[in-house]
């Protein structure tokens, strides 16, 4: 049994990990500042080996929360079209509050996962590995390879996990990441726009994310890299849209350019080999799995579960 730190825990992917984690006898500490809720723990809150707090990681830490056995640091404002439209909220959540988090467990060398992005890769010839050039395209990204120079310099006691765009349901679910919200425009709009259609993005189920990081945690001593990919499957965006659908029946538009340049797909072979570990969720059950949750109507309020609106 460990004492787990995790930030981000009312989050989409914090939310399912923090579960997992009390349902295998852990103990967790979550920070979140709910920015959009914390309705996410109620299955979990009062778990006896849980405690939450309501924090801010761009204030001073808590004294409390530096006793325990890993930290798992997921906090951050993570949407590419919001960080565009607010860089200095998005630099000051996301590498401000994460080195003021590595800054405190400097002195301990607690063992430390922080969530990146693939997004880092920015654009990518081929499938890349964790060797290759890191182009950042956006405020978002950004912030976040800043922090990786950061943890390669100062901060070695910390990993890095570069996760593929989330997919999926989860106990906070998020219908604004790309698989997500173009299965909801299928069925609410019966159509998709799809810019740049030969573009690739990687992709990892959140019940994958959450597992690869429990995984991380039990076979740390095994993990040589300090850095690592986290994605399950690669596809074109016009790849994506003709496999919704096929399962929708919605209209499709493809558009040839468009605003977002991004084009990467990426190699996660090393974290699997080290960590004997197998993504489980496809591109087929991710599309099925979101289409059943609207079509049955068990979520209607798709508005709650976007993190940032167009016309925010």
């Amino acid at each position: 049994m460990k004492k787990i730190l995790i930030t981000g825990c009312a989050g989409h992917l914090g939310s399912v990990l923090t579960k997992n984690l009390l349902e295998k006898g852990h103990k967790v500490i979550g920070i979140d500042y709910l920015s959009y809720g914390g309705e996410s723990m109620l299955s979990f809150y009062h778990n006896r080996n849980f405690k939450f707090y309501n924090a801010d990681i761009t204030k001073s830490i808590n004294k409390k929360f530096l006793n325990v056995d890993i930290v798992v640091h997921l906090a951050a404002y993570v949407s590419t079209l919001g960080s565009n439209k607010y860089p200095q909220l998005t630099n000051n959540i996301n590498y401000r509050g994460s080195i003021n988090l590595l800054k405190a467990f400097k002195q301990y060398k607690t063992p430390f996962i922080f969530a990146s992005t693939c997004s880092n890769y920015g654009v990518s010839k081929g499938i890349v590995d964790e060797t290759a050039e890191l182009i950042p395209l956006g405020p978002y990204a950004l912030a976040k390879v800043k922090v990786e120079k950061e943890i390669f310099k100062k901060y070695k006691f910390a990993k890095v996990f570069r996760f593929g765009t989330l997919a999926g349901s989860s106990l906070r679910p998020r219908f604004d990441t790309m698989l997500n919200e173009w299965v909801l425009e299928s069925i609410t709009k019966k159509n998709i726009i799809c810019y740049a259609p030969n573009s690739y993005r990687p992709f990892v189920h959140v019940s994958d994310a959450a597992n690869a990081i429990e995984v991380a945690i039990d076979k740390w001593m095994f993990l040589n890299s300090n850095v690592y990919n986290i994605a399950s499957f690669n596809v074109t965006k016009k790849k994506l849209a003709l496999e919704i659908s096929k399962i929708t029946k919605c209209k499709l538009k493809f558009v040839n350019k468009g605003p977002d340049k991004r084009n990467y797909r990426v190699d996660s072979n090393k974290f699997k080999k080290d960590a004997n570990f197998t993504f489980f969720k496809d591109l087929n059950y991710c599309l099925t799995e979101i289409k059943d949750l609207i079509k049955k109507e068990i979520i209607r309020d798709y508005n709650s579960f976007i993190n940032f609106k167009t016309n925010d």
